[in-house]
């Protein structure tokens, strides 16, 4: 099992500054693997193009299967 955490600043000019903060953690058994992922953890309001807001808070869980294996 493991978890990674990926932190972002962006100060931008014409945007403003926001914070974003996303988690995966991923669990691997045999040939599978599971996974939950949450993304803007801290729900910031902020604009990647001019007007359209970027979504806020969301989360996403799946499974994946390897059915080769790299030799």
């Amino acid at each position: 099992m493991k978890q990674n955490w990926r932190m972002r600043y962006e100060d931008r000019a014409n945007y403003g500054s926001h914070f974003i903060l996303h988690t995966k953690i991923l669990l691997k058994w045999e040939s599978f693997e599971f996974f939950a992922e949450a993304k803007n953890l801290l729900d910031t309001s902020y604009e990647e193009i001019d007007s359209i807001p970027a979504p806020g808070r969301w989360a996403l869980i799946g499974l994946c299967l390897s059915m080769f294996s790299p030799k």
